[in-house]
């Protein structure tokens, strides 16, 4: 299970969870899903590393002096690590405390999360997760959550 579930820059990632006040198993988790910790990685629409940082994304920290400006950073995985712990942090408080609608916005973005929490159908989370309009992020919200506790579980975080 360790070998499956390891912990990789786990100083960083401790240090990035404190100061967005996150657990760090949830960093792993979503690190797991992201990229299984391939720090070079780049998907289909541009996301980067570890956290699969969006260019987007890092410009708006990078404009606020909350990160690196140099194209490059979003590889290096310190870079990355922190980028990502202060993006979903973000969202956790956008969600006033919610995890899981912040996990959902880190994957189909706080736009279409507003709009499915907004439709008239849904009435409580089981709705939301059956008429979120992206199979994948439903699945991506599940196996985040269950990462986070096979995390939990093995190393006590």
């Amino acid at each position: 299970w360790k070998l499956a579930y390891p912990r990789p820059y786990a100083d960083t990632v401790r240090a990035a969870a404190q100061a967005h006040d996150l657990r760090p198993a949830l960093l792993w988790a979503v690190m797991r899903q992201e990229s299984a910790y391939q720090p070079e990685v780049v998907s289909w629409a541009g996301a980067r590393g570890l956290m699969q940082i969006m260019p987007f994304t890092q410009e708006g920290q990078c404009e606020a002096g909350q990160a690196p400006c140099a194209p490059g950073a979003a590889f290096v995985p310190e870079n990355n690590i922190r980028m990502g712990a202060m993006h979903l942090g973000a969202y956790r408080d956008y969600y006033e405390g919610d995890l899981e609608l912040a996990v959902l916005a880190y994957n189909a973005g706080p736009g279409n999360v507003d709009q499915w929490l907004q439709d008239p159908n849904v009435a409580d989370r089981d709705d939301l997760l059956r008429l979120a309009w992206f199979g994948e992020t439903r699945e991506y919200l599940e196996r985040v959550m269950l990462d986070e506790l096979v995390y939990q579980a093995l190393y006590g975080e």
